[in-house]
C-alpha cells in the first residue's frame, strides 16, 4: 500500500501472476510512473481543487485552533470574572441582607412614626376645628362689638344734640326774657302813648273822624294798614318793624307799630321754645324706653327754627305736633 493507504501497483500485479512474472521491476516503475503521469493529466483540477481544499483545509485548521486558543483564553477568563463576580456577589448580598435588615427595621420605625403622625395631625385637625369656631366666636363679639360702638356714637350724637338743643333751648329763653323786658317797656310807652293820645284827641275833636280811624289791639291796626299806602315809619327803640302808612306818623301810630313787631317776635320765639321743649321731651321718653345697646334707634333730627304758616309745607310730623303745642302770648293794650 502507498503513503496513503491505496493499493500500489505491486499488489495489482501480484494478483495477477502472468503479468508479475513478465515485467521486471524497472518496468512495474515505468508503468507506475506512467500511470501517475497520466492520472496526473486526467485528473488535474481534482487534483488542483484538492490541493486548494487541503491548503484552505489547513487554514481553516489553523484558523480554527487559533479561535479555539483565544475562546479558551476568553472562558478561562470569563471564568476567573466569574469567579470574582461570585465573590463580589456573595459579599454584595451579605451586604444587602444586612442592609435589607437594617431597612426593615427602619420601614418599622418609619410606620410606627407615620402613626404617630397621623394621630397627631387628627389632633391638629381637632385643634384646629376648635381655634376656627373661637375666632368664629370672637369674630361675632366683635361685630357685636363694632355694633355696640355705632350705636354708642349714635348715643354720643343723640347727647351731643340734646347738649345743643339745651344751649339753643337756654339762649332761647335768655332772648324770650329780653323780648319781655322789651315787650314791656314798650307796652309802658304805648300806654304812655295812649294817654297822650287820648290828651290829643280831646283837644282835637276833628281827628277822630279820619279816614282810617285807629283801632286798639293789633287786628284793628293790621286792617288800617290794607288801606294805607305803603312807607317806612322813623324807628323808636331797637325793635325792627314793618312798613307803615305815611299818613298815621303820629307817635301813638309808631307805638303800636313797634309793639306788633315785638308781638311777632315774642310769638317766634314762643315757638321755637316749644319746639325744642317738644325735642327734649320725646328724646327723654326714647331714651327711657330703648335700652343704648337694643339697636340702631333713629338719629333725632337737629334743630331747625320754625317756618312761618305759609311755608309749613313739608314740615315733618314731630314739628306740626310740636309747633300746634305751642303757648300762645298774652294779649294785652
Amino acid at each position: 500500500m502507498n503513503y496513503k493507504g491505496l493499493p500500489g501497483i505491486e499488489d495489482l500485479f501480484r494478483e495477477q501472476d502472468r503479468l508479475a512474472k513478465k515485467l521486471s521491476q524497472e518496468e512495474l516503475n515505468a508503468l507506475r510512473r506512467y500511470l501517475h503521469r497520466t492520472v496526473h493529466a486526467e485528473c488535474e483540477s481534482v487534483i488542483a481543487r484538492m490541493r486548494y481544499l487541503q491548503s484552505a483545509h489547513d487554514v481553516n485548521e489553523r484558523q480554527f485552533q487559533h479561535a479555539l486558543d483565544t475562546l479558551q483564553k476568553d472562558l478561562e477568563r470569563e471564568q476567573s470574572i466569574a469567579g470574582e463576580f461570585r465573590r463580589e456577589l456573595g459579599s454584595l448580598a451579605r451586604v444587602f441582607q444586612a442592609r435589607e435588615q437594617r431597612y426593615s427595621e427602619q420601614q418599622k420605625t418609619m410606620v410606627r412614626d407615620l402613626l404617630k403622625c397621623r394621630e397627631a395631625v387628627r389632633e391638629a385637625t381637632k385643634a384646629k376645628d376648635l381655634a376656627e369656631a373661637e375666632v368664629q366666636n370672637m369674630e361675632r363679639e366683635v361685630n357685636k362689638y363694632k355694633d355696640m360702638i355705632v350705636d354708642l356714637e349714635d348715643e354720643l350724637v343723640k347727647h351731643r344734640d340734646c347738649d345743643k338743643l339745651r344751649e339753643d333751648a337756654s339762649r332761647l329763653g335768655k332772648d324770650l326774657l329780653k323780648t319781655k323786658l322789651d315787650n314791656e317797656k314798650l307796652g309802658k310807652a304805648l300806654l304812655d302813648a295812649e294817654a297822650r293820645l287820648r290828651v290829643t284827641s280831646a283837644r282835637k275833636p276833628g281827628l277822630q273822624a279820619t279816614k282810617n280811624p285807629i283801632v286798639t289791639g293789633p287786628t284793628g291796626f293790621q286792617t288800617q294798614m290794607k288801606f294805607t299806602p305803603p312807607g317806612l315809619a322813623p324807628k323808636t327803640g331797637p325793635v325792627t318793624f314793618t312798613p307803615a302808612s305815611p299818613y298815621c306818623t303820629s307817635n301813638a301810630c309808631r307805638a303800636r307799630q313797634d309793639l306788633e313787631d315785638c308781638r311777632l317776635q315774642f310769638v317766634k320765639k314762643c315757638e321755637e321754645v316749644a319746639y325744642l321743649r317738644c325735642l327734649l321731651s320725646l328724646q327723654k321718653q326714647k331714651s327711657k324706653e330703648q335700652s343704648p345697646l337694643a339697636g340702631r334707634n333713629p338719629v333725632v333730627p337737629r334743630y331747625q327754627p320754625l317756618r312761618s304758616k305759609s311755608q309749613n309745607v313739608g314740615t315733618p310730623k314731630t314739628a306740626m305736633a310740636c309747633q300746634y303745642t305751642t303757648p300762645q302770648p298774652e294779649t294785652g293794650d
